[in-house]
């Protein structure tokens, strides 16, 4: 059982003490002079039963009361009175006040002291600390390789992204070569349709003065037609393309071909005095053709064999006025 002994009771304790002290001093006077003969005293004395003594109130200090102050809990004297004051400035307290708090401090349990540090354990941080870096260096190889796989597949990406965009421009420019190229068929069957009216309109207008009497130097049916008379007539009426008057001058003006290229509506010229062309038909295929032949005989349709073929210079074409065009359709 554990007894705290206030300053009240050490105080009332001293007083008690000093009180006993003094009715001891006090009786022993008495018994001194109580052989003296003075007996108003003692009468007074008697009949005075509880005498009174004043103690004055003294401060007295004992190793008692400082041990007892000692034992006490030092948050007891902490005083609470005292200002807050920065750090730097010291704070005055008691002597009883520092030495509880210096007790209390004493029966505070001491900081655990660390174990020192074994070379297994430095050992375990050096391995960890090992495979920290080679996890970051792993990681860091790991995030390398992706990124150079994203820039592969970046680059894969722009080059099939260019690669289908010039697909699509090949294809655009296939399809617009494909309808250029229609364009051009196209133009070239409507120019051949018309180079074979023109052919057939040529033809048809020679074949339209077959009988008429052989005229020279004529250019007209009212006049009548000589050989090159009838190919200027024709051309003219025909395919509205105009040739010279002569059959050395149209064969001049002609595009060669030869007899085995040569198709309907060409001319074929011969040389009947001379070497030099002085004959001129409308070839109609097959080796035959529509001419006039000389004075006395009449328009009319003969095949290129025996005088003739004797006498035969070549096939020429007139631009315009044939079945194919001089460039392409042959």
């Amino acid at each position: 059982m554990n007894v705290t002994i206030t300053p009240f009771f050490l105080k009332t304790t001293t007083l008690c003490s000093l009180a006993l002290l003094a009715s001891l001093l006090g009786g022993c006077a008495a018994n001194n002079t109580e052989s003296s003969s003075e007996a108003p005293k003692k009468t007074a004395l008697a009949t005075n039963a509880s005498p009174k003594y004043v103690v004055q109130r003294a401060s007295i200090r004992t190793p008692s009361s400082d041990r007892f102050r000692a034992v006490r809990p030092s948050h007891a004297y902490t005083p609470s009175y005292i200002p807050s004051r920065p750090s730097s400035q010291p704070v005055f307290r008691k002597a009883s006040v520092r030495r509880a708090l210096t007790n209390s401090a004493a029966t505070q349990p001491a900081t655990p002291i660390k174990p020192a540090l074994s070379r297994e354990y430095y050992q375990q941080r050096f391995e960890a600390e090992q495979r920290r870096k080679e996890l970051a260096a792993e990681q860091a190889r790991i995030a390398k390789i992706e990124q150079a796989k994203q820039r592969r597949m970046m680059q894969l990406a722009n080059a099939e992204r260019e690669r289908l965009a010039e697909l699509a421009i090949n294809q655009r420019r296939a399809a617009q070569a494909s309808v250029n190229k229609q364009r051009v068929v196209k133009k070239k069957r409507e120019t051949l349709q018309l180079a074979e009216r023109k052919v057939e309109n040529v033809i048809q207008t020679a074949a339209s003065n077959i009988g008429s009497m052989y005229v020279w130097g004529g250019s007209s049916p009212r006049t009548g037609f000589d050989c090159s008379g009838l190919v200027q007539h024709s051309l003219k009426q025909g395919a509205n393309v105009q040739v010279p008057r002569t059959a050395a001058q149209q064969y001049a003006a002609s595009v060669k071909v030869s007899s085995s290229q040569a198709t309907r509506g060409d001319l074929v010229f011969f040389r009947t005095r001379g070497n030099r062309v002085s004959h001129v038909g409308i070839y109609l295929g097959n080796n035959k053709f529509i001419h006039a032949p000389r004075s006395g005989k009449a328009i009319t349709t003969s095949t290129i064999e025996g005088y003739w073929q004797d006498r035969l210079i070549g096939f020429g074409r007139i631009p315009g006025a044939c079945r194919f065009p001089i460039k392409g359709l042959g």
